[in-house]
């Protein structure tokens, strides 16, 4: 089984890139990757948690395709997860803007921050 913060990084890190807690980045990673907000919440509480999508290039193609891919896999998802204790849901808000375009001060990287709606359905 896991815990609730080895289930946050299973799964941003289930689409196909590397993915760091953005507290704990690897400054040396290379881009594509994605930094999520790790989070921990009472039990039947949804939060909404950012994440950003990071890409080095000059177009928002393959970052805009990458976002669509990773919202489409979370709705083909299971609707929650087992872990230590309970189950963690994921989920695309309703009523929020999945994906926005962020700028960078380097004109060569690309930045998208999405938002997913986690819900902690635990005893702790």
């Amino acid at each position: 089984m896991m815990d609730r913060w080895q289930a946050q990084q299973n799964f941003w890190s289930s689409f196909g890139i590397p993915a760091y807690d953005a507290r704990t980045v690897d400054y040396n990673a290379e881009m594509p990757y994605i930094t999520y907000d790790a989070i921990s919440s009472n039990i039947g509480l949804a939060k909404d948690v950012n994440a950003s999508l990071w890409y080095r290039t000059t177009s928002w193609e393959d970052i805009s395709k990458k976002a669509i891919e990773i919202a489409k896999k979370i709705d083909e998802m299971p609707p929650s997860w087992e872990i230590d204790d309970g189950r963690i849901k994921f989920r695309v808000p309703e009523v929020s803007d999945f994906a926005q375009r962020a700028s960078d001060p380097d004109p060569n990287i690309r930045k998208m921050i999405l938002t997913v709606e986690v819900e902690f359905l635990t005893k702790y």
